[in-house]
């Protein structure tokens, strides 16, 4: 009975030391016991001072969308002419996007999210997507002898209002914009033209999949 206590009492008290190299972590990471995070990213007991082999993971951007961008970060990632780079475990990554003339950043996809500065931490394989989309540009020109404004009462939160003689606004390719023309109090609206050529009342709706002008007459 004694022997068979003392065995019980062995074996709960036994923990199985951790196999060298296997923890990997972060500067500031918790290792486990009274183990330390080293240079290495490797969790050490303290008498260990040999550095374990670093591991490496890769990060892959990939643009998507109708549109164009930079996408930019260390140590390498220039994208679109270099999208991936290979790292040491815990490498944090720093990826801004920048989009072309004629385009708009949507937001980040994968390992990122939001449409703001994304740092990623590169712990394992890691693919972010980058969004961009094509935009096309509305002129609208107020023409005749009278006055008036036209604005956007399509798509709710545009906000395009038109008080000069020539405004531009610039859409995602495929936005479809529905503009309203207002006469000021001394002139009466007298109709449109150009992409609107077609247009009855007050209203006209576009759709942008190229740059496209519209013209309304105020007498």
């Amino acid at each position: 009975m004694r022997a068979l206590l003392v065995a019980v009492l062995a074996s709960g008290c036994y923990s199985p030391q951790l196999e060298r190299c296997s923890v990997r972590c972060s500067p500031g990471d918790q290792c486990p016991a009274d183990m330390q995070c080293g240079d290495d990213h490797h969790c050490h007991e303290t008498s260990d001072t040999a550095a374990c082999p670093l591991d490496q993971f890769k990060i892959t951007v990939r643009p998507a969308g109708t549109g164009q961008g930079l996408v930019t970060g260390m140590p390498q990632i220039n994208c679109p002419t270099s999208c991936s780079e290979t790292v040491d475990y815990g490498t944090s990554v720093a990826l801004s996007a920048t989009a072309a003339s004629g385009s708009r950043f949507v937001g980040w996809g994968g390992a990122c999210s939001g449409d703001k500065a994304c740092t990623v931490k590169v712990d394992a394989d890691k693919d972010v997507d980058a969004n961009f989309a094509l935009e096309q540009r509305l002129t609208v020109e107020l023409m005749g002898t009278g006055g008036g404004t036209v604005s956007s009462i399509s798509p709710p939160g545009l906000g395009f209002v038109c008080v000069d003689p020539a405004c531009t606004v610039d859409v995602d390719q495929g936005t479809t914009i529905t503009l309203m023309a207002t006469p000021d109090n001394t002139s009466s609206f007298a109709g449109w033209d150009d992409a609107c050529a077609t247009a009855s009342g007050d209203t006209c709706t576009v759709t942008l999949t190229t740059p496209l002008t519209a013209i309304a007459y105020f007498n």
